[in-house]
């Protein structure tokens, strides 16, 4: 019985951290009092202007590609942001997170504006001499108009027979940002 618990305890820190894994840098926080304390709502914004995918243009790397593989890579980069919100709900109950376009941002008492600048994506490849996927993104929050906090997100993801496609990869980055972040916002509340 005791032989068992070694391995188990080794292993599964292993196999969370190969379904993906994020490490954080706080750039910036409020407080204390925090600013994301009396947030009830969250608008995330995805700002796009400087994404760089594998360390150039997105336009530079979308160029390399047949048609069916941009398809492929505008649903991946869809799902990565999908499962950020989504993650980032889940970690954040009794907050109402909303995803918007960058022109559709509301000005609204007791709101927060969480503008997600992608700064690198290495979506990786599952293949002879796989790579994992990698995202870097920098998260900027705004309350009452000014940004209060700002944090550094990497996440990543195995490239395996489990996870074979970008979208998966991509997908699994993004929903461990939104953990990430949401776990931020949470220590930042906490009293």
């Amino acid at each position: 019985m005791h032989a068992l618990r070694f391995p188990v305890v080794t292993i599964l820190p292993l196999f969370f951290c190969a379904i993906g894994c994020g490490s954080t840098t706080v750039i910036q926080r409020s407080g204390p009092p925090s600013a994301l304390l009396p947030v009830a709502k969250i608008y995330v914004v995805s700002d796009l202007s400087t994404f760089t995918v594998e360390g150039e243009s997105e336009s530079a790397y979308v160029g390399d590609l047949d048609a069916e593989e941009v398809e492929d890579y505008e649903k991946a980069k869809e799902a990565m942001q999908t499962s950020l919100t989504e993650n980032l709900q889940e970690e954040v109950p009794g907050v109402q997170v909303i995803a918007v376009p960058p022109n559709a941002v509301p000005n609204e008492a007791g709101a927060a504006v969480l503008t997600v600048k992608y700064l690198d994506v290495f979506p990786g490849y599952y293949g002879f001499g796989s790579d994992d996927a990698v995202v870097t993104a920098q998260l900027s929050f705004a309350v009452g108009g000014g940004v209060t906090d700002v944090v550094q997100i990497e996440a990543d993801s195995d490239a395996d027979r489990y996870r074979p496609t970008m979208m998966q990869r991509l997908s699994i980055c993004g929903a461990e940002i939104g953990e990430e972040v949401g776990e931020f916002i949470n220590e930042s509340r906490a009293p």
